[in-house]
């Protein structure tokens, strides 16, 4: 066990001169995010095809914009730190005429910290860099539903639920990087985000939604497409 530990410290420290960070990055990215949610929105499409009425869906889970600040620690060849993204998306089935209105809302938001490491491929010129790189951690989402019906001024529905769940993600691409100042770069990044883990959406009572019998539960796998300003500061 002595051996295995006094090991561990001289390869420590063999690796200390060659990994000692030069610069602190705090950056900020936004983007566009693409998330599947088929079950999600199938649930909607079940909804809409089930009321009596004429009713028509004018948002199933679109593409939307996600905020992502990062904190990274700058080596040679490659940087790694934390970051925590935030995601949200939905869908509404709406019908209104001269008799009263009719909504069906739902808002998932997604709050995903984790891990950041990326590595340096090579450099074009002196300024510019593309870097391969690579996230992961847990998704917390949660997911707001509202249903409301009036009729002639009067009011005969509103109810609303919230249910929330953990799973986890990763998220492999690849990124460009711009140095437009000594301490200021710009990157664009593509990345595929993968949500992954089998936890349905609950409420607090572990009440979830069904289709088919079955629990639904929120995938936030999609395309990222981003852009980001970092700030280098000296170690």
């Amino acid at each position: 066990m002595k051996r295995s530990h006094s090991a561990l410290i001289i390869l420590f420290l063999s690796f200390c001169p060659a990994a000692h960070p030069g610069d602190l990055k705090i950056g900020i990215q936004t983007g566009i995010g693409m998330y599947r949610m088929n079950e999600l929105k199938g649930f909607t499409t079940s909804v809409y095809q089930s009321l009596p009425f004429e009713a028509g869906i004018t948002s199933n889970y679109p593409p939307f914009f996600y905020y992502k600040p990062v904190f990274l620690l700058s080596f040679k060849k490659f940087n790694v730190g934390i970051q925590a993204s935030y995601s949200s998306t939905g869908s509404r089935i709406s019908s209104k005429d001269y008799s009263g209105e009719y909504l069906f809302d739902t808002k998932i938001h997604c709050l995903a910290p984790g891990l950041h490491a990326d590595l340096s491929l090579f450099s074009i010129r002196t300024k510019s860099k593309v870097y391969l790189y690579s996230e992961g951690g847990f998704a917390f989402s949660r997911l707001e539903l509202s249903e409301s019906l009036t009729v002639y001024d009067e009011e005969l529905l509103n109810s609303s639920y919230s249910f929330k769940v953990r799973n986890y993600y990763i998220e492999p691409g690849l990124k460009f990087g711009y140095t437009i100042y000594r301490f200021i770069s710009a990157e664009i990044t593509a990345g595929y985000f993968i949500q992954f883990g089998k936890r349905e959406l609950k409420t607090d009572e572990n009440e979830m939604i069904l289709e088919d019998n079955h629990a639904i539960h929120s995938d936030w796998t999609g395309l990222r497409c981003g852009l980001s300003i970092i700030f280098f500061i000296p170690y």
